[in-house]
């Protein structure tokens, strides 16, 4: 009878499934170029194709062809099935591949089978390298305790904020500068009899623009902490399942 090593083969899970996430993130974005750019390709055909058969389009909508704006207005609305049938070939291609790339063995837990292709899994496994659904230990993760998700908790939240609070502020100080200028310029292009933005004007609603930019850091940021949380409560269901373990057999032992 063959003994396998417990620590050899967690050592040699979290090879492969390193190595399997990495081929599985490259497998998807060239796929995923695949289907954009086989979109492109099909809307550009459909396109090729209205303009070539305008007539005969024209012929079947009842339009006359000597109305150019009702002629060519009527036809713009054909651009609506095209861009729907051009996307259904891709969107489905995209999904076969995404759900063949999954069916990858390494991306499964080797306890109960569940599928850690996920991105949420998958990170979970990687920073805890406990199973999410299981709680089996898999291998050594990046954190190796209750205490250091806490800590990586902590700092994630903390950076985070400070992220956001000097993007903020230096938007805010843009902003400021900038609406001053923007003003100007518009009063400026009154007195000269301008009705159009000019380049200083255009230049200066950038900080407005990048008022955008706090806003889309703060989700980021509550999303990171969202996930460090999830991994300080997957070590506590770890823990608690642990324990429960332990007493189960301790109790055995004492019966026995």
């Amino acid at each position: 009878m063959t003994v396998v090593d417990p620590f050899k083969s967690k050592s040699d899970f979290k090879v492969n499934f390193d190595t399997a996430v990495r081929k599985n993130d490259m497998q998807i974005v060239i796929r995923g170029t695949i289907a954009f750019l086989f979109f492109f390709f099909l809307l550009f055909i459909y396109a090729f194709i209205v303009k070539e058969n305008k007539i005969a389009i024209d012929e079947i909508l009842g339009i006359d062809p000597f109305l150019e704006d009702c002629s060519s207005g009527a036809r713009s609305l054909l651009l609506i099935p095209g861009l729907f049938l051009s996307g259904v070939i891709p969107i489905i291609y995209l999904f076969k591949q995404v759900k063949r790339l999954r069916q990858n063995p390494a991306l499964h837990c080797p306890q109960c089978q569940t599928s850690l292709v996920k991105w949420k899994y998958q990170n979970q496994v990687c920073q805890t390298g406990v199973c999410p659904a299981c709680l089996e230990k898999l291998f050594e993760g990046k954190l190796a305790s209750e205490e250091a998700a806490i800590e990586y908790h902590q700092k994630t939240k903390t950076e985070s904020n400070h992220i956001v609070r000097f993007s903020f502020c230096v938007s805010l100080v843009g902003l400021l500068i900038g609406l001053p200028i923007l003003l100007w310029g518009r009063n400026l292009s009154v007195l000269l009899g301008k009705n159009t933005l000019s380049i200083l004007e255009t230049i200066t609603l950038v900080p407005v623009i990048f008022l955008v930019i706090p806003i889309s850091l703060w989700v980021i940021s509550k999303s990171s902490v969202s996930e460090s949380q999830q991994h300080i409560n997957l070590f506590r269901e770890y823990s608690n399942q642990s324990d429960t373990i332990n007493q189960k057999h301790t109790h055995r032992e004492q019966e026995e």
